[in-house]
């Protein structure tokens, strides 16, 4: 079962092969400093949360195989998108605004 890495700088998602069990509870203890939080989220899911703010993790969380699928789905239909002159995240697009001026027409246009 994969793991979903959320690192907080940079600000990335990572999903990586590996496996959280409850039974592993003391290795991620030991591994983050005796300073991890271990739950399950709504799913039933296992997340493990270090605390300690040196920690360049946010979380890590067990997530299914159909859920990566999902993920990278979604991904490639951003991509195309994006493409496609769709307004994606990383479409650059000229302001249509203008900064008041004393002209009578308005003022100057970017």
């Amino acid at each position: 079962m994969p793991i979903y890495i959320a690192l907080k700088e940079p600000n990335i998602n990572l999903i990586v092969a590996g496996d959280i069990c409850d039974k592993d509870e003391d290795f991620y203890d030991r591994l983050f400093n005796h300073g991890v939080i271990m739950q399950k989220d709504r799913d039933g899911m296992l997340l493990v949360i270090p605390i300690w703010k040196e920690s360049n993790i946010s979380f890590m969380k067990a997530v299914t195989e159909e859920e990566v699928k999902k993920t990278e789905a979604e991904i490639e239909k951003r991509k195309k998108e994006a493409g496609q002159g769709g307004g994606g995240r990383n479409t650059i697009v000229r302001p249509d605004m203008t900064f008041p001026g004393k002209r009578r027409g308005g003022g100057i246009t970017l």
